[in-house]
């Protein structure tokens, strides 16, 4: 809320790279499972599945990232 507010000029100090960010909503999820964990296993089946891997109900998290080129 206070990112939000600070965007829109109503909190009274922000951060100086917070009026300039792009809102989450419209991100769309762009930044999400960028960190130590990374990204789920069923987003990247998913991935696997858009691009066609075979194999790729019996592979895991790991094996998907290598396959998904992760």
């Amino acid at each position: 809320m206070n990112k939000e507010r600070a965007q829109h000029g109503e909190a009274e100090k922000a951060n100086p790279k917070t009026p300039k960010d792009t809102p989450a909503p419209v991100r769309g999820g762009q930044r999400s499972h960028q960190g130590a964990q990374g990204r789920t296993r069923e987003q990247l089946y998913e991935d696997a599945k858009r691009k066609g891997i075979q194999g790729r109900s019996k592979m895991n998290k790991a094996q998907l990232e290598k396959a998904v080129g992760r």
